[in-house]
């Protein structure tokens, strides 16, 4: 065996939500970095890359590649805030739905039927439009949200054209 083909690889296991796995790949590969194993786990897939210990402009190339970690790691937290909110609103009008049915029923057995009646309204309301209201603001928080987003890819773009320019 020949000194001149040992090759030292260094290696990088990354967690990274299903949706996001294929942007990942693309992006690694622009640091020097080479897929060699998939796996679907409970919190994501897991990224297993190798790339040669020995690779030029080493420094500048972790520098960058940390530079787009925090790129995606904003990305994901972007895309997780159109969720999220709406979310919170979707089951803050499921609750009021909740406690207006809840003053129905002590209504109802206090015997106070049209009292019961009036609260079961609003009540049954709220609930056929807590997912209405999750939806809506799902797509208000996503107006204001994919603009940032695109911003987000602009510059992971730019980070990785910087990166495949050092392996050149």
């Amino acid at each position: 065996m020949h000194q001149d083909n040992f090759v030292a690889y260094e290696y990088l296991n990354q967690t990274v939500s299903a949706a996001m796995q294929n942007t990942y790949v693309d992006g690694y590969a622009n640091f020097g970095w080479q897929l060699q194993e998939r796996k679907a786990g409970t919190r994501g897939v897991a990224l297993v890359f190798k790339r040669d210990r020995t690779i030029a402009h080493k420094a500048e190339l972790n520098r960058l590649q940390k530079t787009f970690d925090q790129q995606m790691a904003r990305v994901t937290r972007l895309e997780r805030t159109k969720r999220t909110g709406a979310q919170v609103v979707g089951l803050s009008v499921g609750i009021i739905g909740a406690a207006f049915m809840a003053g129905s029923v002590f209504a109802w057995e206090a015997a106070l039927v049209v009292l019961s009646i009036i609260l079961a309204v609003p009540g049954f309301l709220a609930w056929g439009t807590a997912y209405l209201a999750f939806r809506w603001w799902q797509g208000h928080q996503a107006q204001k949200v994919d603009p940032l987003i695109d911003d987000q890819y602009d510059a992971i773009a730019e980070t990785s054209k910087a990166a495949f320019a050092l392996l050149r």
